[in-house]
């Protein structure tokens, strides 16, 4: 009994924070690291007070702590209170006007990249070739050539191939451009006109003048149809002379 009672003499209860038991020569020494003890936050400004322990969760978001900006390549130093407005003013403005300078250049690209299409589209190097062919006997009638190029040396005929001898079609229409051009867009209509110049027959189309095909192409590039004319479109097309006319029409978008 007197033991404990020599014991009790020597231990006190921290009876202001915790409640810890403790020797009463550590209690003043307890008192300055007690987890549970209030303290003022140690940033000049702050007057809030917190339990030692919560006091890191505190100064995460205390508005007198000075942090570094966050934005790459800033090493500014500055209260946490500060540092939206200094985002604001010094970053996210300089980079609104970056953002706005950028979508200007996108802006004017794309007006120009329209415009050339515009361009293209409103004026393409166009040609029509009307020629003859003596009857729809065997030969080869050309029309004559066009220049295509406005000066690059760009040029184009047509083509009639008749009684080729072909085992499912017995005639050739095309359209012919000469080496020189390494691509284009392109609308070609190939037609077989009746005794009175009006279109008997289409044979051939290729794009559309509203939507033009793009073509790559290798030496004496070549567009046509195989087909055998029925017993109707002879009679109807084959004129006093024996001959038979054909047309094409040829869109050439130089690109």
């Amino acid at each position: 009994m007197a033991a404990e009672l020599n014991e009790l003499d020597h231990n006190e209860l921290d009876q202001r924070h915790c409640g810890r038991v403790l020797m009463s020569q550590l209690l003043a020494d307890h008192e300055g690291c007690c987890s549970h003890a209030r303290t003022a936050c140690p940033n000049e400004g702050c007057s809030v007070q917190y339990q030692r322990g919560s006091m890191n969760l505190h100064l995460e978001k205390c508005e007198q702590e000075r942090t570094t900006c966050p934005c790459p390549g800033c090493d500014a130093h500055l209260l946490r209170k500060d540092m939206d407005a200094h985002v604001e003013a010094t970053h996210l403005q300089s980079a609104a006007r970056q953002l706005q300078s950028l979508w200007g250049e996108v802006a004017r690209l794309k007006a120009a990249s329209e415009s050339e299409q515009r361009r293209a589209a409103a004026s393409p190097t166009s040609c029509v070739f009307n020629w003859r062919a003596d009857g729809w006997g065997p030969g080869e009638f050309s029309s004559e050539t066009r220049d295509f190029g406005g000066g690059r040396g760009v040029t184009g005929k047509c083509v009639l191939v008749t009684g080729s001898g072909d085992s499912e079609h017995s005639h050739f229409i095309g359209f012919q451009i000469a080496p020189g051009l390494d691509k284009c867009r392109v609308h070609i209509t190939l037609s077989v006109l009746d005794a009175h110049d009006k279109t008997l027959r289409q044979i051939f189309e290729d794009g559309r003048a509203t939507a033009p095909w793009s073509r790559v192409l290798s030496d004496g590039f070549s567009w046509g149809s195989k087909f055998t004319p029925t017993a109707e479109e002879v009679a109807r097309s084959v004129r006093a002379d024996g001959s038979i006319r054909l047309c094409a029409v040829v869109c050439l978008f130089l690109v």
